[in-house]
């Protein structure tokens, strides 16, 4: 079994002893329908229009963590980018937003990921720049260049993955 930490869920709606909920930031949305049990939760989640069983069952204390916002970026920052990973033989973007609250969003499209994705967190330090999916434990370390047309760096797709090189240019 996997674990996976930073799933963010919205949607969420408590009726009697049944939960739903959705992972908007997960592979095609899932939907979880539930039901409270003494030390579980039962029900189905449905992604992608197909329901499968699913049981949870508490392991320890409750750890919710609320994610501070990201501040925003630069204007050089903002924007789409584009770039290639030839080891693993697919293309990405990144998306930089800011947005009206004074924060960042980013996200990430990938010709192996089902949607894009959000980045939970988005630090970006003078011209250094990090980035963080929490789900998969991706993360993406960069340097934006002095004139503000490309992004160098390395993209570790997963906790103990070898970093591998992932150059991008602004669109």
């Amino acid at each position: 079994m996997r674990k996976v930490f930073g799933i963010r869920v919205s949607d969420i709606e408590v009726r009697g002893d049944k939960l739903s909920f959705t992972s908007p930031d997960l592979p095609g949305i899932p939907a979880y329908e539930l039901k409270f049990g003494r030390d579980s939760l039962e029900g189905t989640v449905t992604v992608q229009g197909t329901a499968l069983p699913l049981t949870m069952k508490r392991t320890g204390k409750a750890n919710v963590r609320v994610t501070p916002l990201s501040p925003p970026v630069s204007k050089e920052l903002e924007g789409d980018w584009e770039g290639a990973l030839p080891e693993a033989g697919h293309t990405v973007a990144f998306h930089f937003r800011n947005q009206q609250d004074n924060s960042a969003e980013a996200t990430v499209d990938s010709s192996d990921l089902h949607g894009a994705q959000k980045f939970v967190r988005v630090n970006q330090m003078g011209s250094d720049i990090e980035l963080t999916l929490f789900v998969f434990g991706a993360s993406y370390k960069r340097t934006l260049s002095s004139d503000g047309s490309q992004l160098t760096g390395t993209w570790t797709p997963n906790p103990g993955a070898p970093p591998l090189p992932l150059n991008m240019r602004k669109k």
